[in-house]
């Protein structure tokens, strides 16, 4: 009896969820299209971020090899 219960409650909530999932989707209604006016905002931002880039990796000195490299012990005096 539990069971048949369990899967009829299951049933029903599952029946109720999907109910009110549709109706929210009738009410839902599209707001106005907002539109952007040719802005060219994220172009800028874009340009601006690739010059950082390359401003950066102008700017970085290059590797060099590290002051404290092992040296050969058969080289040293």
């Amino acid at each position: 009896m539990k069971t048949l219960v369990r899967i009829a409650t299951g049933s029903f909530a599952s029946v109720v969820g999907f109910g009110q999932v549709v109706l929210a989707g009738n009410a839902y209604e599209a707001g106005p299209t907002v539109a952007d006016n040719n802005s060219d905002a994220g172009v800028f931002l874009l340009l601006a971020i690739g010059a950082l880039i390359v401003i950066k990796s102008v700017a970085s000195p290059k590797a060099t090899q590290d002051a404290e490299t092992p040296v050969d012990p058969e080289k040293t005096e």
